[in-house]
């Protein structure tokens, strides 16, 4: 397989907002102008939120295809893969918005509640069903927002507007978070989280984890179950999974330099690992991956 396409996202014409909404038609129309199919599988570095309201068919999303049909909605977050699958028989809303135009100005509740939503480490990406009467009447009120004229005032509307948009999918997907109780647990997770992009192949211990930013694992295990509704362990080994899923998705590789490539010191503990977490070995995914159409 070729290398995976990275999307970055592009402020639309006159526009100085890191956010968009169009419909799927129009986005399809651009096919011609953009790099590669938009059925080809990519790495995306913005969300998406994507609301059927007519017909049905699927979604591909880190590999894995989704069913989609009248009222479901997608939730898609940065760094995953994915790709469309473009028919007629299927209309839509897709909403595109940058991590740093949702969390500026953000508080910790809606912090909380946006990485519950999209954490795609440990829930699933759809929704189904979630595009009722309330939700309707957000994006249509999100629409005529952003026929008005650009200015400071008008971008935190529709922040706001997003916001709470997003907090009532976080109902509808029904997250419990526990209360958020000192102000800097967002920091914490954040530096947690870049810890583990960094130091996942050297470590999968939370608590080595937890020494690194400076805090306990106990206080970090509270942090996320708070914040993502996992543990922290959970989040690691989720993450860990994902990883392995894309890098074989890349580079096809052998199964010593996929251990290799994702840090553990034998190919047996890889796909011993893999398995205990998928149900399948890293060489059943690959063949599996090889037969889809995407």
């Amino acid at each position: 397989m070729s290398e995976i396409p990275r999307v970055y996202f592009h402020s639309p014409k006159n526009s100085a907002y890191e956010f968009e909404i169009t419909s799927l038609q129009e986005l399809f129309t651009k096919q011609k102008r953009l790099l590669f199919p938009l059925e080809q599988p990519h790495r995306v570095h913005f969300y998406h939120l994507l609301i059927i309201t007519k017909g049905s068919g699927q979604h591909h999303i880190d590999f894995t295809s989704y069913n989609v049909q009248e009222g479901d909605v997608l939730l898609i977050a940065p760094n995953q893969i994915h790709a469309f699958e473009i028919t007629d028989h299927v209309e839509g809303i897709i909403l595109l918005f940058t991590e740093s135009f949702i969390l500026k100005n953000i508080n910790q509740t809606q912090f909380a509640a946006v990485n519950a939503l999209f954490n795609y480490h440990t829930s699933s990406p759809l929704l189904q069903q979630a595009y009722t009467a309330d939700i309707r009447n957000d994006i249509e009120a999100l629409q005529t927002e952003c026929r008005h004229p650009q200015n400071a005032i008008s971008e935190e509307i529709l922040r706001l507007q997003l916001n709470l948009l997003l907090l009532k999918l976080a109902r509808k997907k029904y997250i419990v978070m526990q209360p958020i109780e000192h102000t800097e647990w967002k920091d914490t997770f954040a530096e947690f989280r870049k810890s583990l992009e960094r130091g996942y192949t050297t470590t999968r211990n939370a608590a080595d984890f937890a020494e690194q930013i400076g805090v306990s694992y106990k206080h970090l295990n509270a942090i996320c179950k708070a914040i993502v509704g996992s543990t922290a362990k959970e989040f690691i080994d989720a993450y860990v999974v994902l990883e392995i899923k894309r890098h074989i998705a890349v580079h096809s590789p052998t199964t010593k330099e996929l251990a290799i490539q994702t840090g553990f010191d034998e190919p047996t503990n890889l796909v011993k690992f893999f398995k205990r977490h998928t149900g399948q070995t890293p060489r059943m995914f690959m063949t599996k991956l090889k037969q889809q159409t995407l």
